[in-house]
């Protein structure tokens, strides 16, 4: 590892990001926010690092100098649940010595960028924000849906949790209710004497409170924490986060799909002559995101069985995850219909240029999104949006004004809602009129060029460790 970083200009790092994973080798939706940020930022003076889990390694990616560090191989669920893995703390500890950042930005709290690795941080007198990307920060189900339907207030109570964590891994919802009310001391016997799936669950409201208690250590060593959205926000006020410490910076368009223009249909044919010519054109959706029960693409294809004579067509642009169960499901389900195509992940760069083949963008996510990033692309491109009623979704799309915001999870609705656009394209054309004006990651790389000054021009304030 090399002793000293810069941006190609002779300019010494002042960031450290601290994704889930990192490009080449991930392409979701925190991954590709870093990499606009981090060029951005670069365009303001402030250039960054990298430093992320993954296979160890070092090396530039778009100009960006970037830090693998490997994970444990094994961990105990003390370390999994709890403050993270420590040979990995200790590994970004040395990254910092290498690195010497003025300030670290957390886009993860996980077992390797975890509280620990916060610690590091606190140890060395380094500022440090964390932005809220996901669910799976605060919620141990990681859908934000309580019991896997509502949206949850997200409050941080451990029973509650517990209990929708094990039944969303399969447990009978009575059964997972029990196992969460076992004693503190004997939740936390079994799960450090066990070694087998028992312990998860015999364990369950041990390792949720000891979550908990590391989620809001992590909220009070950081100097900010920032929200994508205004439910994120609500979240963190309702966990005790201070509203002083909170920043609401919602997601951008990198400044090539910012540029991006894409103008309505022309209104020189009339409503009744649109329509007739529609009635003879396939409706075309196209679909981008991870193939993961969370996005809910199961939701959507059941309903095109549903509508097998409807003129439509949907590409999904995913990665494959070959010999995952679910990968397999999906794979199943577009075999089954021709209309359907499974196609490989577009780069970030063609993604609003390939969106403007298509009619409408769907978003059938099945937890609570911060964004996403899709549906600003989506506008950029000068596509609706035909989405769940759920998160962030429902905070960019108005629902009849520039899309369709629909019940998560109701193959039936989902179905009507597109054989209704199917034979009135008119509703798309309206749409179309009405989408929001375009935020850009220059705007987002604005917010955080402020909110890294103002932690690192406030007054020192000690950390407990």
């Amino acid at each position: 590892m090399s002793n000293t970083h810069d941006d190609g200009k002779g300019n010494a790092c002042q960031v450290v990001h601290v994704p889930f994973g990192y490009l080449p080798d991930t392409l979701g939706g925190t991954e590709i926010y870093v990499a606009g940020l981090v060029n951005e930022l670069a365009q303001l003076g402030v250039s960054s690092v990298v430093v992320a889990p993954g296979q160890s390694a070092e090396y530039v990616h778009d100009a960006t100098h970037v830090l693998r560090i490997p994970p444990s191989l094994e961990l105990s669920q003390e370390a999994l649940y709890g403050e993270g893995d420590e040979r990995a703390a200790a590994r970004f500890g040395t990254a910092l010595d290498s690195v010497k950042p003025k300030l670290v930005h957390f886009h993860a709290f996980t077992s390797s960028a975890s509280l620990l690795a916060m610690k590091e941080c606190a140890r060395r007198r380094i500022p440090m924000l964390m932005t809220y990307h996901t669910p799976t920060v605060t919620c141990l189900r990681g859908t934000m849906l309580h019991w896997g339907k509502a949206p949850c207030d997200g409050g941080m109570v451990v029973t509650r949790c517990a209990s929708c964590a094990l039944q969303g891994r399969g447990l009978p919802k009575w059964l997972a209710i029990v196992a969460a009310h076992i004693p503190l001391p004997l939740s936390k016997f079994f799960a450090k004497a066990l070694r087998s799936k028992a312990t998860t669950v015999l364990g369950i409201r041990w390792l949720t409170a000891i979550r908990h208690r590391a989620v809001r250590s992590a909220f009070n060593l950081c100097e900010y924490v920032v929200s994508p959205c205004n439910w994120v926000t609500a979240v963190l006020m309702r966990n005790g986060v201070p509203t002083t410490k909170i920043v609401l910076s919602r997601q951008g368009l990198s400044r090539s799909e910012s540029r991006a223009s894409a103008e309505p249909p022309s209104h020189d044919v009339s409503d009744d002559a649109q329509n007739h010519a529609s009635a003879n054109t396939v409706l075309k959706l196209i679909f981008l995101g991870r193939i993961h029960p969370t996005k809910g693409l199961h939701t959507l294809l059941r309903a095109l069985t549903m509508r097998p004579a409807l003129a439509v067509s949907l590409s999904i642009y995913s990665a494959k995850n070959i010999g995952d169960a679910y990968f397999d499901e999906i794979s199943a389900l577009v075999a089954s219909d021709a209309r359907v195509t499974l196609k490989a992940a577009l780069s970030n760069a063609n993604v609003v240029a390939t969106m403007r083949d298509y009619d409408l963008v769907v978003v059938p996510s099945e937890w609570l999104e911060t964004g996403p990033l899709v549906i600003y692309e989506a506008f950029a491109a000068g596509l609706p949006v035909l989405g769940s009623d759920l998160g962030g979704i429902a905070e960019l799309v108005s629902d009849g004004r520039n899309g369709r915001l629909l019940p998560c999870g109701d193959a039936s609705a989902w179905a009507n809602a597109i054989g209704e656009i199917a034979d009135n394209r008119t509703l798309i054309k309206n749409w179309q009129h009405n989408l929001p004006p375009r935020r850009t990651m220059r705007e987002v790389a604005q917010d955080m060029r402020t909110v890294y000054d103002n932690s690192l021009n406030a007054q020192p304030r000690r950390r407990g460790l």
